[in-house]
């Protein structure tokens, strides 16, 4: 079981960073990022539903491990014709893998129009 998570679909080919952190890792296949918050979160950021059966077409990555990172960064972007191409759904997961670490998630109550990036989405406590 990964943990708590969310989905998000991106209004354009952007990923960003969800945390303040230190790259991981980047998955040979461009499909997913492991970042380490600042706080001691572990997230997992996993681009598109399936789409590690791309093997990399249609995803591009912006960093490497050791980067610092944050919410402004951009982490990757996908093309959206190639996921179309392969019925691979673009919802972007993000979860906190390491969340017995923490007393509490909680998710913020959002309405279901666009978010800007960098808006909070969930928060952990210590």
């Amino acid at each position: 079981m990964l943990g708590p998570c969310f989905g998000i679909k991106p209004s354009d080919s952007n990923i960003y960073s969800p945390v303040n952190g230190i790259v991981d890792s980047v998955q040979d296949t461009k499909h997913a990022i492991v970042i380490f918050g600042d706080n001691g979160e572990e997230i997992l950021v996993h681009i598109g539903i399936d789409s590690v059966m791309l093997k990399g077409e249609g995803l591009e990555t912006f960093v490497k491990p050791g980067d610092r990172v944050s919410p402004s960064v951009r982490i990757a972007s996908y093309q959206k014709s190639v996921f179309d191409a392969h019925q691979i759904a673009d919802t972007v997961i993000v979860a906190l893998t390491n969340s017995d670490a923490f007393k509490q998630t909680e998710f913020k109550k959002l309405s279901p129009e666009s978010l800007p990036v960098g808006a909070v989405i969930a928060e952990v406590r210590v």
